[in-house]
């Protein structure tokens, strides 16, 4: 399901940015000729594309430095303060350092599960999202065994909520809770999760203590309505972002939308 959804994620991505080029040029229009761009704007032309790790065509579990290592259908990333890269690779979370060096911080490359442990002895099964703390735990949507997980710093893998291969909408405390392939997750200043419950068309919130709540949509309702809570529609909502102010901003995947999320303050 995730590389279904990708694909279609990229379509919205396509008409987001034709609509960009678009405004960009001001009042232009299809016949007319695009206003100058300052030369300090980053264009087509001036934006330098490099490979940091990894070799095109060549999928594996490898680590190492640059094109010696290989990944194996990553999917989201996120990024500390210091400028390390962590990767939600299918079944495990590689890390990839400024220069390039790639290491494995939990699971092993090419062997799902749902096990819990330490490093290489934890087991995942189709990563869709991750996010990352204040505290520089990550936390990981994983998606076939509809659960999320959390990685310490030290490579401790916990469930923080769901059970292992079962899928559900229930609300609830850990393992009470249940969800239906997540996708997108982030994380807020105050170290609540949100997560793109993409199966359920929902979005779901997790508190530090693992509560687990639905804050938009219905499950098994899918629409495209705005609206309050549940009475909002989504259609498998996939990425999922939170702003300073807490706001949250989902990719409404088949509905082809970018919806906004505010909160009474």
């Amino acid at each position: 399901m995730k590389k279904l959804i990708l694909f279609m994620a990229g379509g919205v991505g396509l008409g987001l940015l034709a609509l960009a080029l678009i405004a960009c040029g001001g009042n232009a229009t299809a016949s007319s000729t695009p206003a100058p761009i300052a030369s300090s704007s980053p264009t087509a032309a001036t934006a330098t594309v490099t490979t940091l790790a990894g070799k095109a065509g060549s999928k594996g579990v490898a680590n190492g430095t640059g094109s010696a290592a290989r990944l194996d259908d990553p999917g989201a990333i996120a990024l500390d303060a210091v400028g390390n890269l962590f990767v939600a690779d299918l079944y495990a979370i590689r890390k990839v350092a400024p220069a390039g060096v790639v290491t494995s911080v939990a699971g092993k490359g090419g062997v799902k599960g749902s096990a819990n442990g330490t490093g290489a002895a934890a087991r995942f099964d189709n990563l869709c999202g991750i996010a990352r703390d204040a505290a520089g735990n990550l936390y990981v949507s994983d998606c076939n065994n509809h659960t999320i997980r959390k990685i310490t710093p030290a490579g401790v893998v916990t469930t923080v909520a769901g059970l292992a291969t079962n899928s559900g909408r229930a609300d609830g405390t850990g393992s009470a809770a249940s969800f239906n392939n997540p996708g997108g997750i982030c994380c807020d200043a105050a170290g609540d999760l949100y997560v793109a419950d993409t199966g359920n068309y929902t979005i779901r919130k997790i508190t530090s203590a693992g509560v687990v709540t639905t804050v938009a949509g219905a499950a098994t309702y899918e629409g495209h309505n705005d609206g309050i809570g549940a009475a909002a529609g989504f259609s498998y909502p996939y990425g999922i972002v939170v702003d300073a102010a807490g706001n949250l901003y989902i990719a409404d995947t088949n509905n082809n939308t970018i919806r906004k999320i505010t909160f009474p303050k």
